[in-house]
């Protein structure tokens, strides 16, 4: 399949799971995965915009990725020679920055707290990037930021159809559209600067 055929299929998927597709505003959510600690309106039936479990988690995890997204980028500003390189990495910290921005206005408004850390395998993985130069370091890096985006896209979809809060579903669906250029993006950078090529969920 395409790369544009599949993209759009997945992320069409996750719009529809989301609910964003239809005009009924309560398909919204999910009720699997209640807290003890959600509140029912009537009983038996969450009250709008409630979190659930996958909510919370999905902001942690999220947030997390976004700061090691902003890290990552921040690393390859100062260490890539790589004009082309420079200017993804420079795209992703803007990008992710934003993302985070609006991640951490919705957790607020239903008192969710996000990630103020990378996790624990991203924070390896920059540890290793800190130890590279050259050439070495952008191929690593750009290998880190094609597994990364690919968590992301996996991440994404799970939130659009297992979450329950409407504002974090519509999020999610609408980030994995970004998610899935920023990762056309690093394939290209794949295959034009170093010799791995192409790889990835997304093939043409």
């Amino acid at each position: 399949m395409k790369a544009s055929a599949y993209r759009a299929c997945i992320a069409a998927s996750a719009l529809a799971l989301a609910g964003v597709c239809t005009p009924a505003a309560a398909q919204l959510g999910n009720p699997a995965g209640w807290a003890p600690t959600t509140m029912n309106d009537p009983p038996g039936k969450p009250a709008p915009m409630r979190t659930n479990v996958q909510d919370e988690l999905f902001v942690q995890l999220a947030s997390a990725g976004d700061r090691f997204e902003v890290q990552a980028s921040e690393l390859a500003l100062k260490k890539s020679g790589s004009d082309g390189i420079k200017e993804f990495a420079q795209r992703m910290k803007d990008a992710h920055t934003d993302s985070s921005a609006k991640l951490a206005s919705i957790a607020e408004s239903v008192k969710v707290p996000i990630s103020k850390y990378a996790a624990p395998d991203d924070q390896a993985t920059l540890q290793r990037l800190q130890s590279l130069d050259g050439e070495s370091f952008d191929a690593a890096w750009l290998q880190a930021q094609l597994v990364a985006h690919q968590k992301a896209a996996q991440l994404l979809i799970w939130q659009a159809g297992q979450g329950q809060n409407g504002d974090l579903q519509r999020y999610a669906s609408a980030t994995l559209v970004d998610v899935w250029a920023h990762m056309e993006a690093v394939q290209r950078l794949l295959a034009e600067q170093t010799t791995v090529g192409r790889q990835g969920l997304a093939t043409r």
